[in-house]
């Protein structure tokens, strides 16, 4: 069973676990620190030659950094207590290496050996080895993020052709319950390796009676009812305001329409999903509360995943595989709980994993043009008017 698919609160929590301290917010000073500006009365310092002033290359001759990179300011509200260095292009590979004696800001560093060009992917998976065990030539990689480690190594195939990057969300081991999970981390991790399309399967409930267990549902809305999770990049100061209007691709739920047909699976074409905190099932009530309004699916990771894949402009498709009925949906029938959910899924989960692997055969060759990146609107938080040159700071920093 794969252990990252399965997300209805099955599964162990981490043990001591606790929430990141509360980080101040960034303010004016960050963006002038950011953008290299100097502040309010202080001295402008001495321009530093060369390289047309790369950050890179005032650390190489020397020079005191005066500034953050926008990554490190949008990167703050990770709580981690210390800073990761700025990346240009593909960020550090960690690949396992032995930890060195060797701190950085008193802050232990992981030696490791990096890899520029061959870990790369332009697909995403979040799925665990039931999606990647029968392929040839995977590769094990870890990567870094200024939003902390994602929920484990990042596994990189070829699929029909085209680069997949497979990630766990859990987990491998399912240690990590869904309100636990470091969403930001997973998706900067998914574009800093180039991805622009993520295939987003999950187990679930139904909400509806014609929504039978063993059924998969192609979500084209979603309802956050989540608490508390960190749920975008722009906490200032660079602000966008991205539409939710349709999260889902529907270039690439078309195209899984069509493979789960061949298959011979019963499938809906639409639903709405509900997103509960987890780790717990519904009551009742919330259930027949969600029933009546006449959602489709409920589940535990979707949000802030999906919409965290679209502030980064990657296109998202979500399949749903039903594992149960909701409490409430059926009278007389037992609530659910975690044992029926794995089992359903268990005999299950070979059908998700062939359709999403012969799904990314069918991908578009640009992936660009399914036109998740052209919705972001990007603009500064003082009101001023971002500069493309200001973007692209932004986005070289994935």
């Amino acid at each position: 069973m794969p252990s990252s698919v399965l997300d209805r609160g099955v599964g162990r929590g981490r043990p001591g676990a606790t929430a990141a301290p509360a980080s101040r917010s960034p303010d004016d000073r960050d963006w002038r620190r950011a953008a290299g500006e100097p502040a309010p009365g202080s001295r402008r310092p001495t321009p530093v030659p060369a390289a047309a002033g790369s950050l890179r290359a005032r650390r190489a001759a020397g020079s005191r950094r005066s500034g953050r990179s926008y990554r490190q300011v949008l990167g703050q509200a990770s709580g981690r207590g210390h800073r990761r260095p700025a990346w240009r292009g593909t960020p550090p590979i960690d690949r396992g290496g032995p930890i060195s004696r060797a701190t950085i800001g008193g802050i232990p560093q992981r030696a490791r050996r990096t890899s520029v060009v061959a870990d790369s992917a332009e697909i995403g998976v979040f799925g665990g080895s039931g999606f990647y065990s029968l392929l040839d030539d995977v590769r094990e990689i870890k990567v870094d993020t200024p939003y902390g480690p994602p929920s484990d190594s990042f596994f990189l195939a070829d699929v029909s052709g085209r680069g997949v990057a497979f990630l766990p969300r859990h987990g491998r081991r399912h240690t990590i319950p869904p309100h636990k999970i470091n969403y930001r981390a997973n998706v900067w991790a998914m574009r800093s390796l180039g991805v622009k399309a993520v295939i987003s399967p999950c187990a679930a409930g139904s909400l509806q009676r014609h929504v039978k267990p063993g059924d998969f549902v192609l979500c084209d809305q979603f309802v956050d009812r989540t608490t508390g999770r960190a749920d975008t990049f722009f906490d200032g100061p660079i602000v966008t305001h991205v539409s939710s209007a349709d999260i889902y691709d529907p270039v690439l739920r078309s195209i899984a329409a069509d493979v789960i047909r061949e298959h011979g699976i019963s499938f809906h074409e639409r639903g709405t999903i509900v997103i509960i905190n987890g780790p717990r099932f519904s009551t009742k009530s919330e259930s027949k509360w969600f029933s009546d309004a006449g959602w489709e699916v409920i589940s535990m990771t979707q949000y802030p995943e999906a919409y965290l894949c679209r502030e980064l402009g990657m296109a998202v498709v979500n399949i749903a595989l039903i594992t149960d009925f909701d409490a409430g949906v059926l009278e007389g029938t037992e609530a659910v709980d975690a044992q029926s959910v794995t089992e359903v899924f268990a005999q299950n989960a070979a059908r998700i994993q062939q359709v999403v692997l012969d799904m990314i055969g069918r991908f578009p060759a640009d992936l660009d043009g399914l036109g998740a990146r052209s919705i972001l609107d990007f603009s500064r938080g003082d009101g001023h008017v971002i500069s493309p040159e200001d973007v692209r700071l932004f986005e070289t920093g994935l």
